[in-house]
This record gives structure tokens, C-alpha cells and sequence, in this order.
């Protein structure tokens, strides 16, 4: 439609509703002022800076920038103290673009108090080629004078595209209250999307509501909350090269179906990462109905969630997946949080078949509270509290057979060159935990078993030789895919693969104590006979069980508080 069209059929609509007709863009609308770059007679500027420097200085009022299609090319807009209750409305979001000069800060608003300023329906171009310049949006305090926090600020229906290095999309430097981002998307070659901190010797921001925005961020992080406090986010996608949110220092923070995904080669890769950053009582982050995504291409750790330091956080019906293609995943790693909860949902994790490290649930400081329930998962690491009570069930593993150095592979001859393919000689009979033995003394390589756990999920255990004597590994296997041995170090040198008296349990368990009752039934007999726990039987942190000596076909039953 042409400009003139659209302000004829804004006059009419004004017409219908009572109020007077408009001849002109100015008398009829006197707290309107248009802006249109190609200088037509409807508008009253051709810069967006210039009408707002037009408005009088009448906190009292509420004046409307309303600009029309066109590029408003280098041109940087400033919002200062003086100039609150001022809304910019574009008439069409992708025709409306403000293109900020490079290194340059295209909208900033600083001042103290009620601002009620709105940004909307327009788009946002910044480039810069130094840190902390070439932003979107930029929230602050002026560096000087003192007043209340910038408060009422609303960004609604915005693109904002950042290419150059280092810079972000929306950027609050200091405390600002009532902060309402909706219906917008942020796209950073190399920066933060959206970054909210609170500033030196300022208070915390707080009152701030994210709904339907969508994030790629570039290098950076999709999220960046520190010290922030009072946040409702929902319906949202946060996409980052070294994490989706990164929430740190904060309290009572919600996030309700959205996205924290990142994808990256440098470092370790978070979905989430969460922690106190030192803040007294940084506590309550609660996600709800979220995925939670980390891919990793490098050598550094892809965590879907990671928790770090004295956080409560609270994780209902989310799914968790962690990917890398070179190192450890894990889909969420407690490491100092008082208590995580994760209720519902479910959690995948995968690498390669090398790496070890691979954890659907890892608590890594078991002095903390890592508590789950109804969640789908099968590789944890412990100990693993219940989120409810625990259950109480009863697992039986029967006709188990004795021990045996060779039962998954005989002694093969190792040669000079890895052998990746090994193909078992045979199987677990039960869930259990295997071995490796060399046949001559110094022997010290290492042997890698590839197979799946209780689940049929894909695991694998790395083992380093001790000369002649048997090592036992820490997983249980359920099946043997193949095996990876070693290249010889000298001489005639042969590998067996073999099983062990320590079974496994197909549930995480809390503390030794949770195995409650073992149970032994000899091949021989119709019932079960109780039998003494030993202090080191139980391995809270694999869930695993030594059950001492084993004759052919014994059967072993456990009465185990689990988690689940």
C-alpha cells in the first residue's frame, strides 16, 4: 500500500472512531510524529533521532514515532534521560530497517526511572569490528547522576541482526525493572543474543518477561542472565555456540517450553549451564516442558545441563540430549547444586565408541542432592537420590555363571598394529561387569570393551592392563559388540576378556545402604537364602553389587531402595 494510502486509511479509521479528521500529519495527530527517509510531505522528519528530539520534555505525555518504510541507513538512535513515554513504531517490520554506522550502538536507552519507552514492529542492522560496539539494543544507566532504575521498557515485535564481532543483540547493563521482550528475533555473527547482567554497584534487574523469542547467537551465548532476578520465559529458542542460557548468579528464574540448544568445537558445550556465580541466595531456576540440546565437534564435554555451585533447580518433563563427536557427553551433570530435581521426561546421550565418559544422569559431587523420578534414562552415575520415595523393588538376576577370565573373548594374540574390531567369543550371561588379563608381565595398554548396558544403549569401558593379573572394569555390560585391543609393546604378548563376581543393577541407587537384602540360591536348592552384605560389596556410584563367590547357576535377589 502507498504511504499516502496508509495515512488516508489511518485518518478514516481515526474518523470512525470520533475523533478529528486529519488534513495533515501534524495538527491531526499532534503527539505523532512521522518519519519517512525519502522526505514525503506526510512525514515530519527524515531521521528517527531528529523526531525524537522534537518531543517536548513532558514525561506526562506519550508521544509515537511512527516510521515508515525505508532504510534509515547510519543512523544511531539515543534515548536519554530526558525523553520517557516515547514509543518507535515501524509500519512493517521487514521494511522498516535502521541500519546503526559501524562500531555504533544502534538504539540505546539511558536514563533513570519510568521510562515506558516501546520499540516495535522494525528491524535492527548493527557491524562493528571492535568489543562491546555495533549492538542491537543497549538498556543503561547514564554514567553519571543517580534516580531510580530504568524501568517499563518494551521490546515487541523486532528483528535485530548484529554482524560484527563481538557484539549483542539486546544488551542491559544495569539493574532496569519490568523488561518485556516479545515476538522478536536476534541473530549475532559473534555475540551474546540476549545478555542482562547487573552493573558494578547497581541492584539486580528484575521483572522481566521473554515470550516468543527466538535467538541465534553466533561465538556467544544465546542467553546471558547474571544476577537477575524475577524472569519468565516462554514459548522461547535460545541457540548459541558455547550455550544455549547461561544463568548465573540468579533467582526465581522460569523457562516454559522453550529451546536451549548449543553447537560448537571450542570447549565444552552447554545446553544450559547454571550456576551461583558467588551470589547469595541465587536459587529456584525452574524449567518446564523444555529440550535441552549440546553438540559438540571438538574434544571438550557437550553437557545438556550442567549445575554448578549451590543452585536449587527444578527440571519437570524435559528432554535433555547431549552429542559429541571426539569426547564426553553427559545429559545433565550435578556438581555442587543443594538439590536438582528432575521429575519426567527423558534423556539421551552418545559419542563415540572410545569415549568413556558418557553419563545420561551424573551427580559429580555426591555430597549434593541430584534427585530424579519417571525420567527415561539408563546410564547414570551416582549416587542418584529419588525426587519422591524411593522405590522399593526386587531384582533377580539367575543362573549366573562363574567367573571367567576368557567367557567374552580367549586369549587372542595382540600384534603390531590396534586391532578396532574384535569379535567376542562369547557373552554375559547376566548383567555383570567384565575384565581384561594379559598373559606375560608388563603389560600396561589399554583394552576398550564396546558394547550396551541394561537399557540395549550403546556403552563402552576402557581398561588398562596390569601385566598377568585380571583388572576389572567399572560398567556392567548386558551385551559385547566388539572389542578394541591394543597394538603389542614387545614380544608374544595375548589379551583375554572375561566376566566378574560384580553384577549390576538396572536402577541408580542412593547410597550403599539402599541395598537393603541380598539374597543366594545355589543351583541346587528350591529358596533363597540371605547373605552378609560386605562394606565394599556395593558400589553406590555404578550400582553394582559384589556378590562374592559364584558357583554355576547360583541365582542372587536384592531388596534395593532405587531411584528412578
Amino acid at each position: 500500500m502507498p504511504r499516502n494510502s496508509i495515512f488516508n486509511f489511518v485518518g478514516i479509521a481515526f474518523l470512525m472512531l470520533g475523533g478529528a479528521g486529519i488534513a495533515q500529519a501534524q495538527p491531526a495527530f499532534s503527539r505523532t510524529k512521522l518519519v519517512d527517509p525519502s522526505g514525503t510531505p506526510d512525514a515530519n522528519f527524515t531521521k528517527i533521532q531528529d523526531a525524537i528530539d522534537d518531543v517536548p520534555d513532558d514525561p506526562s505525555v506519550r508521544y509515537t514515532i511512527l516510521i515508515y518504510a525505508g532504510t534509515y541507513d547510519t543512523q544511531a538512535i539515543k534515548l536519554d534521560d530526558t525523553q520517557e513515554n516515547i514509543d518507535l513504531v515501524g509500519v512493517d517490520r521487514d521494511a522498516v530497517i535502521i541500519k546503526a554506522p559501524a562500531n555504533t550502538d544502534a538504539i540505546t536507552i539511558e536514563g533513570f526511572g519510568a521510562r515506558n519507552n516501546t520499540i516495535r514492529n522494525l528491524t535492527i542492522i548493527t557491524d562493528d569490528d571492535d568489543e562491546d560496539q555495533g549492538r542491537g539494543i543497549v538498556i543503561k544507566r547514564p554514567e553519571q547522576g543517580s534516580g531510580d532504575d530504568p524501568s517499563a521498557i518494551k521490546i515487541i515485535g523486532v528483528t535485530i541482526q548484529c554482524d560484527g564481532d563481538d557484539s549483542n543483540g539486546l544488551d542491559v547493563e544495569d539493574s532496569a525493572t519490568d523488561l518485556e521482550i516479545r515476538n522478536t528475533r536476534i541473530t549475532t555473527a559473534d555475540g551474546h543474543g540476549i545478555k542482562i547482567i547487573e552493573g558494578d554497584g547497581a541492584g539486580a534487574p528484575a521483572n522481566i518477561t521473554i515470550e516468543r523469542v527466538t535467538i541465534e547467537a553466533g561465538g556467544q551465548r544465546g542467553l546471558f542472565l547474571r544476577k537477575v532476578e524475577d524472569v519468565l520465559i516462554v514459548g522461547s529458542s535460545f541457540r548459541g555456540q558455547t550455550s544455549g542460557a547461561y544463568i548465573n548468579g540468579n533467582r526465581n528464574i522460569e523457562l516454559h517450553d522453550c529451546l536451549l540448544a548449543a553447537e560448537g568445537s571450542q570447549g565444552a558445550i552447554y545446553g544450559a549451564w547454571i550456576g551461583d556465580g558467588g551470589a547469595t541466595g541465587a536459587e529456584d531456576i525452574l524449567l518446564t516442558g523444555c529440550r535441552l540440546e549440546a553438540i559438540s565437534h571438538g574434544t571438550g564435554a557437550a553437557y545438556a545441563a550442567n549445575i554448578q555451585a549451590q543452585q536449587v533447580a527444578r527440571f519437570l518433563d524435559c528432554q535433555f540430549q547431549a552429542t559429541n563427536s571426539t569426547g564426553p557427553a553427559i545429559g545433565l551433570h550435578n556438581g555442587g547444586g543443594e538439590n536438582v530435581f528432575i521429575i519426567g521426561g527423558s534423556i539421551s546421550t552418545a559419542a563415540p565408541e572410545r569415549e568413556t565418559y558418557v553419563w545420561d544422569l551424573e551427580a559429580g559431587n555426591p555430597a549434593q542432592k541430584l534427585r530424579a523420578s519417571g525420567v527415561r534414562f539408563s546410564k547414570f552415575k551416582g549416587p542418584i537420590h529419588s525426587a519422591g520415595r524411593p522405590r522399593s523393588v526386587v531384582q533377580r538376576t539367575i543362573d549366573v555363571a562363574a567367573p571367567s577370565a576368557v567367557a567374552i573373548l580367549t586369549w587372542t594374540a595382540l600384534t603390531d598394529q590396534e586391532q578396532p574390531d574384535v569379535t567376542p567369543t562369547g557373552q554375559p550371561d547376566v548383567y555383570r561387569v567384565l575384565s581384561v588379563q594379559g598373559m606375560v608381565d608388563g603389560m600396561t595398554q589399554y583394552v576398550y570393551i564396546v558394547g550396551t548396558d541394561w537399557a540395549g544403549n550403546q556403552i563402552s569401558d576402557k581398561i588398562q592392563l596390569n601385566g598377568t593379573a585380571p583388572v576389572a572394569g567399572v560398567k556392567p555390560f548386558k551385551t559385547v559388540d566388539h572389542i578394541i585391543l591394543p597394538a603389542k609393546s614387545n614380544g608374544l604378548q595375548s589379551v583375554s576378556v572375561g566376566t566378574t563376581s560384580r553384577l549390576g543393577l538396572r536402577f541408580p541407587v542412593s547410597a550403599v545402604s539402599d541395598v537393603q537384602q541380598l539374597g543366594k540360591k545355589a543351583s541346587n536348592e528350591n529358596s533363597y537364602t540371605l547373605i552378609s552384605i560386605g562394606q565394599d560389596a556395593v558400589d553406590a556410584v555404578y550400582a553394582t553389587v559384589d556378590v562374592g563367590t559364584i558357583a554355576a547357576d547360583d541365582s542372587f535377589e536384592w531388596a534395593v531402595l532405587a531411584s528412578e
